[in-house]
């Protein structure tokens, strides 16, 4: 199993609570990704160690062209239990030159 090294990312943060703006650092990696033939720029992306499932928000899906297919409908379960419905895809990441076959789900 290949070892990966980078660097957090650090990124503006506003808190909502005090309306005040700080910085939030982020492991990110840069990946690009595949559907049917449509390729993306490198985007900076969220690792998240403790999850089970890669989940993007829907307006990625619709930039990738990942249709909604209801008999791919999944079911995730995040902290406190609260379940998110989501849709699966099979898409290709591409990282450090490497081409990763994974699915993808869409909320």
């Amino acid at each position: 199993m290949a070892v990966y090294k980078f660097d957090y990312r650090k990124e503006p943060f506003v808190d909502d609570k005090i309306g005040k703006t700080d910085a939030v650092y982020r492991p990110k990696v840069p990946i690009i990704y595949s559907f049917n033939h449509k390729i993306t720029p490198v985007v900076w992306t969220l690792v998240d160690s403790g999850a089970d499932k890669n989940l993007f928000p829907a307006s990625f899906a619709n930039y990738l062209g990942i249709k909604l297919n209801k008999n791919k409908e999944v079911f995730h379960y995040g902290i406190g239990g609260k379940e998110v419905k989501a849709y699966r895809a099979e898409i290709e990441l591409l990282f450090k030159g490497k081409k990763f076959r994974t699915h993808a789900c869409r909320f």
